[in-house]
């Protein structure tokens, strides 16, 4: 389902126009570490992630550690 979800957000730059890389590039990982990573993290419930978690910072070049 994963690999699904990012090929429909792929296909749907594609149908806007989202064209310009490295823009198309940092769209997709990013979307594909959130749906595979921190998505995949807390399976079961919204409930389970803790109220504290933090936002990941993003950039050109992937996540920032």
């Amino acid at each position: 389902m994963d690999q699904r979800a990012i090929e429909c957000f792929d296909q749907a730059m594609t149908d806007t126009g989202v064209t310009a890389e490295p823009l198309r590039q940092a769209l997709h990982d990013h979307l594909a570490w959130a749906t595979t990573t921190a998505m995949a993290s807390f399976p079961v419930c919204a409930a389970d992630v803790p109220e504290d978690l933090t936002i990941p910072r993003w950039s050109w070049n992937g996540l920032i550690r």
